[in-house]
């Protein structure tokens, strides 16, 4: 069992490799966060993002910093250029596998429950202080009406194609089931350390099938790779409520 954790660091890198219509195109970011309860704002957390775009000869090479801030029911973001605030609710029990609608949405219970829902789980490492372990989702524990219901709802709000909860069903499996998972835990506290999640199949051949309108054009291919390090917990840190955000706008 897992102890609830008052306050903890989160670092780490995301990749993602294109390539569409014979582009090669690749994203990276790296990101660093801190998160605690609080005794007047209730939980909250901040995270930095520095994100980079390589591709097409150099045409689209650049880079942006996003800083995330989130309170309560509100996520804030902070816009790269002329630095106003905007924001969007969410509801924070909606957890699916640790990450939820957002990256500040990340927790350790939530990710030690990912082993509740995993298939084929398997033993990679192991070490005095530490197990890694390497798993799948099974699509069957996570895949929920109330889900389905969801990405229909989110489909149609992007132009997603008009499919049944049975078609998103099966495309929503496809996807969970191409994720690779690997997971470094502590001994002592069963506190996660490290998660990785990397793609083992072609994303692009199932976001065609429910966006075709967004212009990706078949034969392509997307993957990616996201690492979370997690540290100092139960630290005493401050987490301090940017200015600015009071006069944050709806996304």
């Amino acid at each position: 069992k897992v102890e609830k954790v008052k306050s903890m660091r989160i670092s780490g890198d995301m990749e993602v490799q294109y390539n569409l219509g014979g582009m090669d195109m690749a994203m990276s970011a790296d990101y660093e966060g801190a998160f605690r309860e609080t005794q007047d704002r209730g939980p909250v957390g901040s995270m930095k993002v520095n994100t980079r775009m390589e591709g097409a000869g150099g045409d689209m090479d650049q880079s942006l910093e996003v800083f995330v801030y989130t309170e309560g029911n509100r996520i804030y973001a902070r816009l790269p250029g002329d630095g106003r605030w905007v924001y969007r609710e969410f509801d924070p029990g909606e957890m699916w596998g640790g990450i939820g609608q957002d990256p500040l949405s990340v927790n350790p219970q939530g990710i030690m429950m990912t082993l509740q829902v995993a298939k084929s789980l398997e033993l990679v490492e192991e070490g005095e202080q530490y197990a890694v372990f390497s798993f799948r989702i099974d699509p069957e524990k996570v895949v929920t009406e109330d889900t389905l219901a969801k990405f229909q709802e989110a489909l149609a709000q992007f132009g997603g194609k008009n499919l049944d909860q049975e078609e998103i069903r099966e495309s929503l499996s496809e996807i969970i089931e191409m994720m690779k998972f690997t997971m470094k835990v502590d001994r002592d506290s069963q506190l996660p350390l490290e998660l990785t999640q990397e793609t083992t199949g072609n994303l692009l051949d199932v976001m065609v099938r429910l966006v075709p309108e967004a212009g990706m054009a078949s034969g392509g291919s997307i993957g990616m790779r996201m690492t979370f390090r997690f540290s100092d917990y139960g630290a005493d840190f401050p987490v301090d409520r940017p200015q600015g955000i009071e006069n944050a706008t709806p996304m």
